[in-house]
């Protein structure tokens, strides 16, 4: 009975497994520490580049309060704070309406009300599951990809960016799995670096 048991969970924590690859790219010798930070979530098809009203309009606005990844950025929130332990989050869902076009200027104006020292812009390039039968079994692999920016809220200028790709098994209830182990290697990227304590 003890091997069936431990047989068994040698195989429900190999079926499990998650693996994030997150290259991280310093852009700055200015290292500065930030002791808070503005988080935001998107999920837009165009690509960001650089904090301004152009890339704001294509890549942010309608797409960083909307209602169809609203349950998705709440869940990368919650594990953003739980491993910047040493870092005050404020999620963009706090000081914007949900689901309501916000045009930069006034997106600029609120945020500059707001006592934070950068932005840590999360941006989805996309989630998906691939299924395979293998020997009879349904193997479901998830899958993300994300590009992060650390942008420093005095000149927004982007000071770190990251790529992530993130793969692991289960259902689309298990991202949050993969939110929490991409969460986790960026804060200790961002620590390693010098950006957040």
């Amino acid at each position: 009975m003890k091997k069936i048991i431990l047989v068994c969970s040698v195989l429900a924590m190999f079926s499990s497994c998650i693996t994030v690859n997150l290259n991280g790219h310093k852009l700055t010798e200015d290292v500065k520490q930030y002791d808070s930070l503005l988080l935001i979530f998107t999920d837009s098809e165009d690509t960001f580049y650089e904090w301004n009203e152009e890339n704001y309009n294509y890549v942010i606005n309608t797409r960083f309060n909307g209602l169809d990844q609203e349950r998705n950025r709440e869940k990368f929130a919650y594990h953003i704070r739980k491993y910047f332990n040493g870092t005050k989050i404020f999620n963009a869902s706090q000081v914007f309406p949900l689901h309501k076009p916000i045009d930069y200027a006034d997106f600029m104006g609120q945020i500059e009300n707001i006592n934070f020292d950068a932005i840590l812009l999360v941006h989805s390039k996309g989630e998906w599951i691939h299924e395979r039968v293998s020997d009879g079994d349904t193997v479901t692999k998830l899958n993300a990809e994300y590009h992060i920016f650390l942008i420093d809220k005095y000149d927004y200028q982007n000071v770190w960016i990251a790529k992530s790709d993130a793969v692991g098994s289960g259902g689309w209830n298990e991202f949050s799995d993969l939110y929490e182990r991409i969460s986790k290697d960026l804060a200790s990227k961002l620590k390693e670096n010098g950006f957040i304590n």
